[in-house]
């Protein structure tokens, strides 16, 4: 299973009234699979090599401000439920 995988499902049955699209959700698992494969103290010590961090120079252009609005949501999350709400509320109010 993927960290995408997991997204949908932690969001399908844990905020499921929130009513995301599969669009939506998708667009909030990419940003949270960058996130944790470049923002966490874990990753940047697997890729030692890599100083840019948190690109966004991928081929998902459609999701790149929303990546950039949660970034700090991120970093300074007590839990990683708190970032998923953040997600979901910056996608809600901003109809990505």
């Amino acid at each position: 299973m993927s960290l995408l995988h997991h997204y949908f499902v932690i969001v399908r049955t844990s905020f499921a009234d929130a009513g995301l699209s599969d669009k939506q959700i998708w667009a909030l698992a990419e940003t949270a699979a960058f996130a944790l494969t470049s923002l966490t103290p874990e990753a940047k010590n697997f890729w030692p090599w890599d100083k840019q961090g948190y690109y966004t120079n991928h081929n998902y252009p459609e999701i790149v401000e929303l990546q950039k609005k949660l970034e700090r949501p991120f970093v300074e999350r007590k839990s990683f439920d708190e970032y998923v709400r953040a997600g979901i509320e910056v996608v809600i109010n901003n109809q990505f």
